[in-house]
């Protein structure tokens, strides 16, 4: 399960959904 990478994919979308 590569938690790093789902946190990095997650950050992306919330920044893009946040801005």
């Amino acid at each position: 399960m590569p938690t790093s990478q789902t946190w990095s994919y997650t950050k992306s979308y919330v920044m893009t959904y946040v801005s």
